[in-house]
């Protein structure tokens, strides 16, 4: 079984990563390559949905905020599916505040 690891839909221009498993130094280059190749194809509207994730390293809150701040330029980016560790660590960083995020991912869609 993989560590770590990213199944993507893609609904109407909409494109929804499900991020599986235990993020941190040796998965987060999985995670950049993912949402580096969707930028640079122009993606607009991105679901990250953490729900299966059961672990994020600094590394992994890092990635994930440059990101954010690469997509928040085209307001389209929601985080949605935070519970458990991975819930807490959002919330004991900040990021709970300077990120855009949804309980759920029918929240998310709703609202992109």
């Amino acid at each position: 079984m993989k560590s770590f690891e990213i199944v993507e839909k893609i609904t109407g221009g909409l494109i929804i990563g499900f991020l599986n498993g235990r993020m941190n130094a040796e998965s987060v280059p999985c995670f950049e390559e993912w949402a580096d190749h969707l930028i640079e194809l122009g993606a607009e509207r991105i679901i990250i949905d953490l729900s299966s994730l059961t672990y994020i390293s600094s590394a992994g809150l890092r990635a994930v905020l440059t990101v954010a701040k690469e997509l928040q330029k085209r307001r389209g980016l929601i985080i949605c599916g935070l519970y458990g560790i991975v819930a807490e660590v959002f919330h004991v960083s900040g990021f709970m505040e300077i990120l855009h995020i949804k309980n759920t991912a029918a929240e998310a869609l709703a609202e992109l």
